[in-house]
């Protein structure tokens, strides 16, 4: 048992040189290898423990692997002791001693995997030495085999400091090329753990280990997209194999992640890398090319109308704004395949639409922001269908113009934005229509005096202004049509220039002042010599 105590004590040195050597390191690594806050190793000095270290790291692993065997011969049920060599027991205990030690086990095996993995990441997998390959898969999978049976079991997933060791030990060895390319070499391995994976995040509310879980199938789909792309054994069809359990894994962290809790989100960080990784799942070349992207797509579509039916779910409370920025990430990104399916469409358009009437100023302000890029969306046929039924909504918040409340006027400049954004896209043969309808709108927002609207009055003088020089004749024509439409704009003009005017002369006034007038000397006299 000195034994093991020695072993862990080193294993904990191992990681905190691990930790201030790389201090970009993430600090959720410091609770799954000592749980004890009163720690801080930032406090180690680092040269002298790396000198203490260096000397004895290739006798430790083999040691602390040796630990790490022992702990699975411990796991292993009864009717599997037959199969142990023939001396019985492992390197720190014999087949009498088994009960006895299972406690002192299960107390250090976590740290000592954590750090047998840094050593086989950083170190030994580095060499990349052709004649150690079986060595190289024996200690792999001998670390992923512990990992994962201690995930799947009952008896030590209560405790939070378990799985925070196995999953940061299940990191640090995804972030070697050299595991990414062997585990990639069958797809079992992968679906697999990422099973594993997402049972782990409907059974832990954890936004520690939903952060790292999310950053591990991060780097099992990057290394199934790197080693595919190199040639590797990791096909098309492999990737389809796994990307369901993937899928369901983003979106069920973006479940957990984007529901509130007195009015709070649970975690921004978590939404935010489960948004990069599906962005890079829609981006993937794979969409467009390959025997599979039909298939492909059909998933993309599950995910999206799962986004969807959460978001539409009154008994749970989510962050609106996470919300928009996930949906509007699919219609801006993925395929426009994805989009084309009138249940997908209508669900999407519906959503908007709610938002956009949502009590919340800034709900209806990140609305109104992420239609702008929809509305440019580069398909015609999805843009249009965007216009047609979002563009209502954001005209009648702008039909009483005098009625708009005053914390409500950042809302009808952004719809403001949109308008003018309905003249740049229109069509040559629909452009007149459009400004027809977009400037008596403006004209409408246009105020006869000075007053707390001027911002909302500025806003659409300067529009009115860039639609007059854009578009001339169409502009002429809408003028036309109303009667006082011309002399109301006019009016608003000269106001503005004479205001300029003001502003000029005021500024010219002090100008003039400033330098009329004396200077006063630098240095005062202390003594009068009158």
């Amino acid at each position: 048992m000195i034994k093991l105590a020695v072993l862990n004590a080193w294993a904990k040195v191992r990681y905190y040189l691990s930790y201030t050597q790389n201090p970009t390191t993430p600090q959720i690594y410091i609770a799954a290898m000592h749980p004890d806050p009163s720690i801080d190793p930032t406090q180690v000095v680092e040269q002298n423990m790396l000198t203490l270290v260096q000397p004895h790291l290739q006798v430790l692993a083999e040691h602390w692997l040796a630990v790490v065997k022992d702990q699975a011969i411990l796991r292993l049920p009864p009717e599997f002791h037959s199969h142990l060599p023939e001396q019985g027991g492992g390197a720190f205990f014999t087949l009498e001693s088994m009960v006895s030690v299972r406690s002192h086990y299960t107390t250090v095996w976590p740290a000592i995997l954590h750090a047998s993995a840094l050593w086989l990441t950083h170190v030994h997998f580095a060499e990349e030495d052709d004649t150690k390959t079986d060595d190289y898969n024996l200690k792999l999978h001998l670390a992923l085999g512990v990992c994962v049976e201690a995930l799947c079991s009952p008896r030590t997933s209560d405790s939070i400091n378990v799985i925070l060791s196995c999953l940061s030990t299940l990191d640090a060895l995804y972030s070697s090329d050299w595991t990414r390319s062997k585990i990639n070499e069958d797809k079992v391995h992968s679906v697999e753990l990422l099973n594993v994976l997402h049972r782990l995040l409907l059974t832990r509310d954890s936004h520690t280990t939903q952060q790292i879980v999310l950053r591990i199938a991060k780097k099992i789909i990057s290394g199934a997209i790197q080693f595919q792309s190199k040639g590797g054994f990791f096909n098309m069809l492999c990737c389809l194999t796994i990307l369901p359990t993937i899928l369901f894994l983003l979106t069920g962290v973006l479940r957990e992640s984007m529901s509130c809790h007195d009015g709070k989100i649970c975690s921004l960080t978590t939404t935010t890398s489960a948004l990069q990784a599906l962005r890079k799942l829609m981006t993937s070349h794979h969409v467009k090319n390959g025997s599979y992207s039909k298939e492909w797509i059909q998933l993309l579509q599950s995910s999206l109308l799962t986004v969807l039916d959460f978001s539409a779910d009154e008994s749970v409370a989510h962050d609106p704004v996470s919300m928009l920025t996930s949906i509007s990430l699919f219609v801006i990104t993925a395929p426009t395949e994805v989009l084309d399916q009138t249940q997908i469409l209508r669900k999407i358009i519906n959503f908007f639409q709610n938002k956009l009437s949502s009590n919340d100023l800034n709900v209806e302000l990140k609305c109104l922001s992420l239609i702008s890029p929809i509305f440019r969306h580069p398909d015609p046929t999805i843009s249009s269908t965007f216009i047609q039924h979002l563009t209502p909504c954001i005209v009648a918040k702008l039909k009483l113009p005098h009625e708009i409340p005053t914390n409500q006027l950042s809302v009808a400049i952004e719809c403001m934005n949109v308008m003018e954004l309905l003249v740049t896209l229109a069509p040559n043969e629909h452009r007149t229509a459009v400004v027809a309808m977009v400037v008596p709108i403006l004209i409408s927002c246009l105020s006869d005096t000075t007053s707390q609207r001027s911002s909302l009055h500025d806003s659409a003088l300067k529009k009115l202004l860039q639609i007059g020089l854009s578009q001339p004749d169409a502009f002429k024509t809408s003028l036309d049509t109303v009667p006082g439409f011309k002399s109301r704009l006019e009016s608003a003009i000269r106001r503005n220039q004479e205001a300029q005017q003001a502003r000029e002369k005021s500024v010219a006034k002090n100008t003039t002042a400033a330098v009329a007038k004396p200077a006063q000397p630098s240095i005062k006299l202390k003594m009068d010599f009158s």
